[in-house]
């Protein structure tokens, strides 16, 4: 292990963060997490790393090669004319361990860049659950530009500040590392849960059915459930998350209307769209975006 040879499984990396929150019982614990996780020790992943030439290097390296970057949380990026989004998913049924991890992970991206002295990044959070106990330890170490409440895990940043360049950065270091990263996955095998949940968001506007998914990874229905459940998840999880990240882009960002993402979903009409994101949500999609005017919270009263 200390020769960097040596790969842990996700429930060992669980178990480890598990058997460190029982010696250390402190609520900023999975904060401290990620300011030590990058660049870390991952090889040529950590070269790259080192020699990005500006945030949308280092955010492209995470996310692209995530299962060695995050095997805990799957990363999609999501770019438009004026935002870069990064949307986060379970990959391996963290359950109650979910926010603890989730933390570690946007803390670490946060600070993405500081080995080359780049100052922190101007990015906003937004996390699905509700304002903790201990929130004052969120403006210690993510800022102030903090929501809860929000639906979905995600931090956003300005187009803008991606492309600032890193004068320490190396793009031909970067390159060399890259093409190192890519060589050394030929390997691995991929992390399951993330390959099917990115293949359920490349095809959303085909809605694939899970006869679909199963037979792009070569397997009968029943095999892709019992993996699934195995990971503890299902398809009708990990579709309704994708579908739910992309209804809710679309509303809050894109300015998209009901009709517009019910189309772009391949959801057969308005009324059944309303129908499935009050089932994603706990509310309809006109009173999720008149809350999200007035700044209210995006959960259903009754949550």
């Amino acid at each position: 292990m200390i020769t960097g040879k040596v790969l842990i499984s996700q429930q060992q990396y669980i178990q480890l963060i598990k058997n460190t929150r029982n010696l250390m019982n402190s609520n900023d614990l999975s904060f401290q997490f990620g300011h030590r996780l990058y660049p870390g020790n991952y090889g040529p992943l950590t070269e790259a790393l080192l020699n990005a030439s500006c945030l949308f290097d280092a955010i492209d390296m995470l996310c692209q090669f995530c299962a060695n970057a995050s095997p805990l949380l799957t990363l999609f990026k999501e770019i438009d004319d004026d935002h870069c989004h990064i949307y986060f998913s379970d990959s391996c049924g963290l359950k109650d361990l979910y926010p603890f991890v989730l933390e570690m992970m946007m803390t670490a991206i946060s600070h993405t860049g500081r080995w080359l002295g780049i100052k922190k990044q101007p990015w906003h959070f937004n996390f699905h659950y509700r304002k903790p106990v201990y929130f004052e330890q969120y403006q210690v170490h993510l800022g102030d530009k903090v929501n809860f409440d929000t639906q979905v895990d995600s931090m956003v940043i300005s187009k803008s500040a991606l492309f600032t360049p890193w004068k320490k950065g190396s793009a031909t270091a970067y390159a060399v590392a890259k093409h190192h990263v890519k060589r050394s996955l030929e390997h691995q095998h991929a992390l399951f849960v993330p390959e099917v949940y990115q293949y359920i968001r490349q095809n959303l506007k085909h809605a694939p059915s899970l006869e679909v998914v199963a037979d792009a990874f070569v397997m009968s229905p029943s095999t892709l459930k019992r993996k699934l459940k195995k990971h503890h998840t299902s398809f009708q999880v990990l579709q309704d998350d994708a579908r739910k990240q992309q209804a809710i882009y679309l509303l809050q960002y894109r300015g998209w209307t009901s009709e517009q993402v019910a189309e772009s979903l391949n959801i057969s009409d308005i009324n059944n769209f309303r129908r499935v994101f009050k089932r994603w949500t706990g509310i309809a999609p006109a009173l999720f975006l008149r809350r999200l005017e007035s700044g209210q919270s995006m959960t259903s009263n009754l949550i």
